[in-house]
Parts: C-alpha cells; structure tokens; sequence
C-alpha cells in the first residue's frame, strides 16, 4: 500500500490516535511489518510517535488531547 492511500484512510479514521495493529489491519500485512511501515513514515515526519504504540498525523499535542 502506498503512503498515501495509507494516510487517506486514517484520516478518514474517527479518532486521530491509531495503533500498531491498526495500521497492520489497514495495510493487510503483518505486525512486524506494520512496524517497519510505520517507521519509515515516522521517519519522513509523516507521523508523530505520541509514546510506544500509538501514532497521529496531527502535529498539535493540543489537539491530540483533547480528542
């Protein structure tokens, strides 16, 4: 699956915090490639750690917390 496509369905996503099994669900792949995935978008600043296994494209801790 492409980044973008990828990206696209998690915003379409409800809440802006996904995790790990998650993005393996979405992308139809395994947890330990999910994990190699999703650092590759975390190195691209595509998305923001916000601690062990949970993820958000948004920028903002703000907004993150208070969703």
């Amino acid at each position: 699956m492409q980044a973008i496509t990828f990206l696209q369905t998690v915003q379409q996503l409800q809440n802006p915090v996904f995790t790990l099994p998650d993005v393996a669900r979405i992308i139809g792949k395994s947890r330990e490639y999910a994990s190699v995935y999703i650092h590759r978008l975390k190195q691209k600043k595509y998305v923001l750690e916000i601690e062990r296994g949970k993820y958000t494209l948004l920028q903002d801790t703000l907004e993150v917390a208070s969703a």
